[in-house]
């Protein structure tokens, strides 16, 4: 359905469903996809993060369209490519318009975008897309030791054939560059 705006202007194609000689609903199907995240576009890899994509009509006035309930897919991209970094619920149902993605979690630092992908219903079958700004994830703070070589050949008094060698990681596991950090390490008996 057409709504003349006056003769000064152009019209505006109706995106509902609902046309009838009551009038025309405005409120109109879904047209555009719009995505908040917290914390914003830096944080630490092993993070976690909420993502809301919210469904909105053509004629956004700031709220979701309520009967949306199709599933919102998102997906981290590096370099246009979809990689498989990011952890949490990549796939959720909308709720009254809102799909909330939570808890996310991205294991390796770099750059990247999260792009965002919605069914379109009513008049126009494509799909909704958006993607988030670059996000920056770097490593995070120290929060446990790793051993990348075990100690082996240790007999009484004598050094070890192979000596430990211990790094600090984040929570994703990432190496952390920290001058300055004492670790101490000691032996126990086991058993």
């Amino acid at each position: 359905a057409y709504i003349s705006m006056g003769s000064s202007c152009c019209s505006l194609l109706a995106s509902s469903a609902q046309d009838s000689s009551a009038g025309i609903d405005l409120t109109g199907a879904p047209t555009q996809l719009e995505l908040t995240l917290n914390p914003t576009i830096v944080f630490a890899a092993g993070e976690d993060f909420t993502l809301t994509a919210r469904v909105l009509p053509a004629l956004a006035n700031g709220a979701p369209v309520a009967s949306y309930t199709e599933i919102v897919t998102c997906a981290l991209i590096e370099s246009s490519v979809v990689v498989s970094y990011m952890s949490g619920p990549l796939q959720v149902a909308a709720y009254k318009g809102v799909a909330t993605f939570s808890p996310l979690a991205i294991s390796t630092p770099g750059t990247y975008t999260i792009k965002c992908t919605a069914p379109r219903t009513g008049f126009a079958a494509a799909e909704l897309t958006t993607s988030t700004n670059t996000l920056t994830i770097i490593t995070g703070p120290a929060r446990g030791l790793l051993f990348f070589v075990q100690p082996t050949g240790c007999f009484g008094g004598k050094a070890c054939t192979s000596q430990p060698v211990v790094s600090l990681i984040d929570a994703a596991g990432n190496h952390v560059e920290s001058a300055g950090t004492v670790v101490t390490v000691s032996l126990q008996a086991s058993g």
